[in-house]
């Protein structure tokens, strides 16, 4: 359930950095933190495979990319 809540925390901030509504630094530390995250927690790749397909394009590509997928 926390990765679930996590994702839709990072998803948003997609959205809002997409649409220029949120300040570039508050974006790269958001994104440095959940990339982090991504890499070194099993959990979160447990999860992106099971709930990826809740997920749209641009978060979507943003999380394959740092998954090399």
């Amino acid at each position: 359930m926390y990765q679930r809540v996590e994702g839709g925390v990072w998803h948003y901030r997609i959205k809002l950095k997409t649409g220029e509504a949120l300040p570039e630094a508050f974006w790269e530390g958001a994104d440095a933190y959940y990339s982090n995250e991504l890499e070194n927690t099993q959990g979160f790749r447990i999860f992106w495979e099971k709930y990826e397909l809740a997920f749209a394009k641009p978060f979507k590509s943003h999380v394959l990319e740092i998954f090399n997928l």
